[in-house]
């Protein structure tokens, strides 16, 4: 008997002689001969892809926060969006949620830290440099609701939003110091 790919798949040597799966290549490909090359192969490209995650999720939550905003500018918000901001409180937690995301995953995708040191015996401190870049646009986002006459402009949003920017920049720099990143 022989094992492939962690004796997940057994197979006895007479299935060939059977003509079992043989229109489909199952066999050839999970055959014993070459699992060890797959696997390989499997675990090159899972450790080449993987660096890629972070930055894909964050290209995505950046489309995200587009499109909900032009979306708002237009008046067409989805149907979930518009349940959302009928809850109590429900458009200040999905602003402090949004854009918590938004910091936390352009942080750990793309951001190094900016280290203030305050000299001899001083703290230091880190600076989540990428979600000060949120923020910035954020604030010039919410600033420009005032201007657009189908948008309010609103304080607690504001405030939603720094606090979630400062939240997940935080917790990107904890992640980001508990597993360091190899550079790509």
């Amino acid at each position: 008997m022989r094992f492939c790919l962690f004796g997940l798949l057994q197979r006895l040597d007479f299935c060939h002689g059977l003509g079992f799966f043989q229109g489909c290549g199952f066999l050839r490909f999970w055959g014993a001969k070459g699992c060890r090359s797959r696997f390989l192969a499997i675990a090159s490209l899972r450790a080449t892809l993987r660096p890629m995650i972070p930055k894909v999720l964050a290209l995505a939550c950046i489309g995200f926060v587009v499109v909900m905003t032009l979306q708002a500018n237009q008046k067409a918000l989805p149907p979930l969006a518009v349940w959302v901001t009928t809850l109590p409180m429900g458009d200040t937690v999905g602003h402090f949620l949004s854009m918590g995301m938004l910091s936390f995953l352009t942080q750990w995708a793309w951001g190094a830290p900016v280290i203030f040191d305050r000299g001899k015996g001083g703290r230091s401190w880190e600076i989540p440099n990428l979600s000060l870049v949120v923020l910035v646009l954020v604030t010039l986002e919410e600033l420009s609701q005032g201007m657009i006459p189908s948008r309010t402009l609103s304080w607690s949003d504001w405030i939603a939003d720094v606090v979630g920017i400062g939240l997940g920049g935080w917790y990107a720099l904890a992640l980001n110091h508990r597993h360091p990143k190899t550079p790509d």
